[in-house]
């Protein structure tokens, strides 16, 4: 029994070993695979001296936002990105970006997207996409809402397979994802209660980076139809107290299109989400509200 028990001890530790050796091999691998992440990385690092917008965020901005109607701009927007790794993302590259002159984010009126918050895949997808792709540690928030042991299962899994990398969003060259011209009244929204803290934080670090070297930080709380703004008729009072906070302590500019007449039913492909004439349409709004 003693000889049996010292052998899975040995075994045991042969692999931890080896798992550790060839972790390194397999965060290369992971860096280097072909999907959203890695391409939105690889076109900001090798145009840092020639982007002047960075459009970043979530769905909203990656789909809601037609970067085509500026000049020297690009869309760094993921889906079901939270504020956490937009601040980061913002204090990795802004430094190493002397030509910027303004950075656009979108505040929505559940603060986060919720979906990350409330399904574990979601979760999980945001944590090491984030960790292995960008090289952002795992968000707080997000690790208290995860089961340890499901967290390291869930990333060894997905440093091994195959199938994990690869791509499921084809953006166009300046990083847009269209949603095409369809029109629908679907629900899309996800509430994340308790995320207030977060975003405010979140955009503190995103105003004080900006400030620090000479960047516009727009926010802007994108537009939706109307029986999304039916029910959510205090979102401009709660966005504007975050922006109040932030703006006390670092400049920000801030607008508020939830509720702009400009943008009817007919130019939304579900709730929140612009279809390609409304995100032509908002974006070509931003670029005379904030004449850029």
């Amino acid at each position: 029994m003693k000889h049996f028990l010292q052998d899975i001890l040995i075994t045991l530790a042969l692999g931890v070993g080896m798992a550790a050796l060839c972790m390194p091999l397999l965060k290369l691998h992971a860096q280097q695979a072909d999907n959203e992440h890695t391409e939105k990385r690889d076109y900001l690092e090798s145009h840092l001296d020639d982007i002047a917008i960075l459009i970043t965020g979530h769905s909203q901005s990656e789909s809601s936002m037609d970067p085509w109607i500026f000049d020297s701009v690009y869309n760094v927007s993921i889906t079901a990105r939270i504020s956490y790794y937009d601040a980061a993302l913002l204090a990795q590259y802004v430094p190493q970006m002397p030509h910027l002159k303004a950075v656009i984010y979108p505040l929505i009126c559940e603060y986060e997207p919720g979906t990350v918050f409330l399904k574990d895949d979601w979760r999980e997808n945001n944590l090491y996409n984030y960790k292995f792709y960008w090289g952002i540690d795992e968000a707080p928030m997000l690790m208290e809402r995860s089961n340890l042991f499901r967290h390291t299962y869930e990333t060894v899994s997905r440093l091994l397979s195959i199938q994990s990398g690869r791509r499921t969003t084809d953006y166009d060259s300046l990083g847009f994802f269209s949603l095409g011209d369809n029109v629908s009244d679907g629900n899309n929204v996800y509430e994340a209660p308790g995320c207030e803290p977060m975003v405010t934080e979140s955009l503190l670090k995103m105003a004080k980076v900006c400030n620090d070297h000479g960047v516009r930080l727009i926010v802007v709380t994108f537009p939706a139809n109307s029986t999304y703004r039916a029910s959510h008729t205090d979102c401009d009072s709660r966005m504007q107290k975050v922006i109040d906070h932030v703006a006390g302590q670092y400049p920000v500019e801030y607008h508020c299109y939830l509720n702009d007449e400009q943008f009817g039913d007919s130019l939304f492909s579900d709730q929140t989400h612009l279809n390609h004439r409304g995100a032509t349409a908002f974006a070509q709004r931003i670029k005379q509200d904030f004449e850029l």
